[in-house]
């Protein structure tokens, strides 16, 4: 009778020993117990020289991005063919191709089920002018937090990536669309007009006009004291005041720093059906340097509801700036002295 209690007693300690077995066989087989320090050496994923991509694809979250270099020029083919900004395509790609995983988890996997690989939830190819693709697979977080299980191309070998690695790599149209639609070099700039609801402001420097600059005082300007008076040449004018380059720059920036937060609509697509004239127009000219000759540039703004939809001169896609911009601008442009604008324009 004793031995039979003895032995209940021991049935939950048999118990606890068999589960804790059992975890122990899984975890080891799912590299629980892998630590950051038994993966000695990074395993390169994509094995291709960044100036020899000319295509990318990014597929996942019921999205697809695709696009193409042409020349020396890229062309989104996937979802439009929006205007580009290089710099975030050539991020891309130098983080494709500089993407490790930490190991090999199997070599040549049976069942990429159990990886989430069979239907990966991201997507990543890279095309070679030479024809050669890869694709990068990821699929399920691994037990270890921060890692996923990922293959490339369909070689059954599963490896083990850290999220920092490949989740640059996540990107929407948008992301790679271009967003600033008044672009232009600040330093060339001589004349500078926009107008709005009737009024104008002109902006215009005096560099290389035959005109001489204004220069005032700054400080303690009295007899005896000249020396530490600071003069500032005033070679701009708002209206009929003499500013500042430096507050001139300041007020150009204004609206050459307006980015669009969502993507650009084409332009007969935006004012079909569309009778008025723009309510916001800018005007300016360039001065020429040693590389390039002198040219006007002329944007056109349409008020829509909260929004102002900018169109550069012969452009065909318009981008929208929150109308606070604009608002914003105005208060700017008239706090600066006199400032007040010409009306009737």
């Amino acid at each position: 009778m004793n031995n039979m209690r003895q032995m209940r007693r021991l049935i939950p300690t048999f118990l606890l020993l068999i589960v804790f077995i059992a975890g122990y066989v899984y975890a080891s087989t799912h590299d629980f117990f892998r630590t950051k320090q038994e993966n000695t050496e990074a395993v390169p994923l994509i094995t291709m020289q960044a100036q020899d991509i000319d295509s990318i694809m990014i597929a996942g979250e019921g999205s697809r991005v695709s696009l193409h270099k042409k020349g020396e020029q890229w062309e989104m083919l996937e979802p439009r063919p929006y205007p580009l900004n290089s710099y975030p395509i050539n991020d891309w790609i130098s983080i494709v191709t500089k993407a490790k995983a930490d190991s090999i988890v199997e070599g040549e996997a049976a069942n990429l089920g159990k990886y989430g690989l069979d239907k990966p939830t991201w997507v990543f190819q890279a095309t070679g002018a030479n024809g050669i693709r890869h694709n990068l697979k990821i699929g399920n977080e691994t037990p270890i937090s921060g890692t996923y299980y990922a293959m490339v191309d369909d070689n059954n070998k599963v490896y083990q990536v850290p999220a920092t690695e490949w989740s640059g790599l996540k990107r929407s149209a948008y992301d790679f669309v271009l967003k600033e639609p008044i672009t232009f070099p600040i330093e060339r700039v001589e004349q500078f007009s926009w107008s709005y609801a009737g009024k104008t402001y002109n902006l215009s420097s005096n560099h290389d006009s035959g005109s001489v600059p204004t220069n005032v005082s700054e400080g303690n300007s009295s007899t005896g004291n000249s020396d530490s008076s600071k003069q500032i040449e005033m070679n701009w004018r708002l209206q009929d005041k003499s500013i500042t380059e430096d507050k001139a720059n300041v007020l150009i920036n204004q609206f050459r720093d307006w980015s669009t937060t969502e993507l650009p609509k084409q332009k007969k697509e935006l004012l079909a059906g569309l009778s008025h004239e723009p309510g916001w127009k800018l005007e300016l000219s360039l001065r020429s340097d040693a590389i390039n000759t002198s040219e006007k540039k002329t944007f056109e703004g349409y008020m829509m509801g909260e929004k102002v939809w900018i169109i550069p001169q012969d452009g065909q896609w318009a981008y929208a700036v929150p109308k606070e911009k604009l608002d914003e601008a105005i208060k700017e442009w008239g706090s600066v002295g006199n400032g007040s604008p010409t009306e009737g324009k």
